[in-house]
């Protein structure tokens, strides 16, 4: 909830797509852990690297205030004629989400 509300997400799909993706991580692997009877964890994944993440996103908006995530990380035109400019933001949603599943599907 925290992370959401730094990423000034506001109340909108994005953020119930970044809390869940967060909850996700972890209610999968008590899943795994309670039917396997381990906790079998890849080389990076999202429980204890997630945290690394979160407190360097933290430390990033300390320093240079909330606002720095509605800055374009990628302005347009910077992936092929026409797109649309990415915001910080919308980076961190898509990167939380893809963690999620990278974690949950591939490890």
């Amino acid at each position: 909830m925290i992370g959401a509300k730094l990423n000034q997400l506001g109340d909108s799909m994005g953020t119930i797509l970044f809390i869940a993706s967060g909850s996700m991580s972890f209610f999968f692997s008590t899943l795994e852990e309670y039917y396997t009877g381990g906790l079998f964890l890849g080389v990076g994944n999202a429980i204890s690297d997630g945290s690394v993440l979160l407190y360097t996103i933290y430390c990033y908006l300390g320093l240079f205030g909330n606002d720095a995530v509605l800055a374009n990380a990628i302005p347009e035109s910077g992936l092929w004629p026409g797109s649309p400019a990415l915001s910080c933001q919308t980076l961190m949603l898509l990167g939380t989400i893809g963690i999620t599943i990278g974690t949950t599907l591939l490890w």
